[in-house]
């Protein structure tokens, strides 16, 4: 759920509704996201840290993909409140 900003055609942000229901962050458990916007969205939301986004763009393909398979993961399960590992 987006809106345009106002003096900035082209340009769209989140809107209160979509703030709120942390739209962002649901569209990057999914993979709505390019796959390198990711790291910035959980970094945004705290699961994160700016180090580890930046480390995860600039480090070699498979292995930042492997890992941020993992981290989004790990965001997914706090995210929801659950456990990482089934019973």
């Amino acid at each position: 759920m987006n809106e345009d900003v106002v003096g900035h055609p082209g340009t769209t942000q989140s809107t209160a509704l979509g703030k709120e229901l942390k739209l962002d962050l649901v569209m990057a458990f999914v993979g709505a996201w390019d796959l390198w916007e990711i790291p910035y969205v959980l970094e945004e939301h705290g699961y994160i840290d700016e180090t580890e986004a930046e480390e995860l763009c600039s480090g070699p393909l498979v292995e930042a993909e492997r890992r941020l398979r993992w981290l989004v993961l790990r965001a997914y399960f706090a995210f929801c409140n659950r456990p990482q590992r089934a019973n």
